[in-house]
């Protein structure tokens, strides 16, 4: 029905392994080139119209103006009149003048080009469809793999140069009772793989495992490293992260396998690049996270004229922070930003919390004697308004100790990790709970809002969803790591190492983690 399974490389399969169809005479009569009466003999076949066709983006170039479907069908069925016969004649790529084993037509103009010319001029005319040039099979650039278009395919099949062109092979069509089966039981599929695989614990490698999966469910870094921006095949960078880091995704991205995967040429260039973290030892995953980003910084060496880093974690994991300071002396009020990230770590809250008033309004919440803590008294203690040391010094008067000192976001961030550090030190036995939501709004904390300079209640919300947050069980002498993530249907899944299972959202809410990832739901409606 479709051209044979793309290889690992996301190219075109060449000549010698692509699909074909049975023999078939074209029709005796001498067809219009305008009608679709050019059609041969109709298949004894009934394709579903409405199961498993074509993908997304076919069905967004349906829509476009002068490409309905019958348009596209009247098209697609004159570029399949300038189809060659492989074994008599042969062309060469209109760009580069090379004489491939096989050729692209574009969909859209008369492009005639090599896998490579074809992708280029796809990318920049944004023409997304190809045929090959030899059977007519459909190739999306986008999903970068053939596609199958019930209406497409009926058309493909019966042209006659098709039928010509593979004449010479023998291929089984399904019976109807298959055919049937195929329709009763196909569903629409996404072009791109779902992501979803445990990975191998090579002993005492979960904390690898969990914070490489926090990237890889980031869609944000996902569709970033999905686009190739780093040249695998070139680089020369000794045990490049970045390249080990690629090569990740597109296990999980591309390939057809939900077999967990075994990262060990991630950890053995980990391990040379981050010597202090031996995968034969338990370590913290923030740490680890904080120092990979160092490295992966480095690797992608995109720091402007200024020595700012602009890759991709630093665009979605770092943000500004304000650094308030209010002298009570002379009300001098003077403010410093600088760049935080990639996590934010909040710390226990004092002991005896809940006999403060803070405790207080929480036992009002909640309706309880002996409420557990919400992440929003984690940020309100981490950004609250504090007295500073005598060692600063008032630049206006001069007085030491005097100085009230607070933090705000001057920009937020595409992604909030936040983590307990003190959680890994104690035992689950008395591991506090903490409450945290699946959406949060961070608008008190921005700049305008903490300064004063802008009401609450005007402010614009700046919404967080929850994607991936890491559990540990057990203590820092020992435990284990797991981890639950969100797909991009909003269902939870809970992977433990090479285990995956559907997650309920109370089990999720339920957990005590380490580390909570938030993503930006969208960008603020006003400056905030």
């Amino acid at each position: 029905m479709s051209g044979d399974k793309k290889p690992a490389s996301s190219k075109p399969p060449s000549s010698a392994s692509e699909g074909s169809q049975n023999s078939q005479k074209p029709s005796s009569l001498k067809p219009e080139k305008s009608k679709l009466q050019t059609f041969g003999p109709p298949l004894n076949l009934t394709v579903p119209k409405n199961k498993a066709v074509g993908c997304e983006h076919l069905f967004a170039f349906y829509k476009k103006p002068g490409w309905g479907v019958e348009d596209t069908k009247d098209r697609y069925n004159k570029k399949l009149d300038q189809l060659i016969d492989y074994r008599k004649e042969c062309k060469a790529c209109s760009t580069c003048h090379d004489v491939p084993a096989s050729l692209y037509l574009c969909l859209e103009c008369s492009e005639l080009n090599c896998w490579d010319c074809a992708d280029q001029h796809a990318k920049g005319e944004e023409h997304e469809f190809s045929l090959n040039y030899r059977n007519g099979f459909l190739w999306c650039h986008s999903c970068r793999d053939f596609i199958y278009d019930s209406d497409l395919e009926r058309v493909r099949c019966a042209h006659e140069k098709v039928i010509a062109a593979t004449s010479f092979r023998k291929r089984k069509r399904p019976t109807a009772d298959e055919a049937r089966y195929i329709e009763n039981n196909s569903n629409p599929q996404p072009c791109k793989s779902t992501g979803l695989r445990g990975m191998v614990n090579f002993g005492n490698t979960c904390w690898i495992s969990v914070s490489l999966l926090s990237l890889l469910q980031n869609p944000l870094v996902r569709n970033y490293f999905m686009s190739r921006p780093h040249e695998y095949q070139t680089c020369q960078i000794e045990y490049c992260l970045v390249c080990e880091l690629g090569k990740i995704f597109d296990a999980f991205y591309t390939e057809d396998n939900l077999s967990p995967f075994a990262a060990m040429e991630f950890i053995i260039a980990a391990s040379k690049r981050l010597p202090s973290f031996r995968a034969s030892e338990q370590q913290d995953p923030s740490e680890f996270l904080d120092s990979l980003f160092s490295k992966l910084c480095e690797d992608f060496n995109q720091k402007d004229a200024s020595g700012e880093c602009k890759c991709i974690l630093h665009q979605v994991f770092y943000w500004k922070q304000n650094d308030h300071r209010h002298c009570r002396s002379c009300k001098a009020k003077g403010i410093k930003d600088h760049l935080v990230g990639p996590l934010l770590p909040l710390h226990q809250l004092p002991d005896g919390w809940r006999d403060l008033p803070v405790g207080k309004r929480r036992k009002t919440e909640t309706k309880a004697d002996n409420p557990p803590p919400s992440i929003k008294m984690y940020f309100d203690d981490h950004y609250k308004k504090h007295d500073t040391s005598s060692r600063y010094t008032c630049e206006g008067c001069h007085t030491s100790g005097n100085v009230t000192q607070f933090y705000s976001f001057k920009g937020f961030p595409m992604v909030v990790t936040c983590y307990f550090p003190w959680m890994k030190m104690a035992d689950d036995a008395s591991t506090e709970h903490v409450d945290f939501p699946l959406s949060i709004d961070l608008k008190e904390l921005a700049a305008p809002v903490r300064s004063g300079k802008l009401k609450l209640d005007d402010a614009p919300g700046v919404w967080y969803d929850l994607f991936f947050t890491t559990v540990h069980h057990g203590s820092d002498k020992g435990g284990h790591y797991v981890c639950y993530t969100r797909d991009r249907e909003g269902t939870w899944f809970y992977i433990n190492d090479s285990n995956v299972h559907v997650a309920d959202v109370e089990h999720v809410l339920g957990s005590t983690p380490i580390m909570l990832s938030y993503i930006l739901r969208k960008l603020p409606e006003a400056d905030v």
